[in-house]
C-alpha cells in the first residue's frame, strides 16, 4: 500500500494539527468507510512518527517508559522497544469534561476515562505489572 500523502507533512505539523489528523483518522479507522484502510496507514505513521521524535523523552513509572505529554493524540508507554500501553487524549478539559484520557494496557481498554495524565500512568503501570506477574 502506498503512504498517504498527507504523511509527508508530519515534521511540518502542529502537535493540533497532528492531533486533529488522529482523531479523524481514528474515526474512520472504526468506520465502515472505504477510506478505513488509509485512516489506519494515517494512523501508524503517525505512531512512527511521533515514537522517533519522544523516543529520548520518556518518563519511567513503574517498568513502563512513557512519551511525554505534549498534547498530542496518544502517550505510547513500552517496556523496552515494545508498546505495552497507551493513553489517548479524547477531549480538551472543560467545566464539565474532567475525565479526558482513554487508557489502554496490553490491547485492553481500560473502562474507567481518568482526569490527569499521571494518574493514568501509574495505573497503566500498576495493571501492566499485575498481568505480567512484576508486582
Amino acid at each position: 500500500m502506498k503512504k498517504p500523502p498527507v504523511l509527508e507533512r508530519l515534521p511540518r505539523m502542529s502537535v493540533k494539527q497532528r492531533r486533529d489528523l488522529a482523531r479523524r483518522a481514528h474515526a474512520a479507522a472504526n468506520s465502515n468507510a472505504i477510506s478505513s484502510e488509509d485512516a489506519r496507514a494515517v494512523l501508524a505513521g503517525i505512531d512512527d512518527y511521533e515514537i522517533e521524535l519522544f523516543r529520548d523523552d520518556r518518563t519511567v513509572v513503574g517498568s513502563i517508559s512513557w512519551e511525554p505529554f505534549r498534547f498530542q493524540y496518544a502517550m505510547r508507554g513500552f517496556d523496552g522497544d515494545r508498546e505495552v500501553a497507551r493513553i489517548i487524549y479524547t477531549d480538551t478539559h472543560g467545566q464539565s469534561r474532567k475525565e479526558v484520557f482513554k487508557l489502554v494496557v496490553l490491547g485492553t481498554v481500560v473502562e474507567d476515562p481518568i482526569h490527569h495524565v499521571r494518574d493514568a500512568r501509574i495505573k497503566g503501570s500498576e495493571i501492566y505489572a499485575k498481568r505480567t506477574t512484576r508486582a
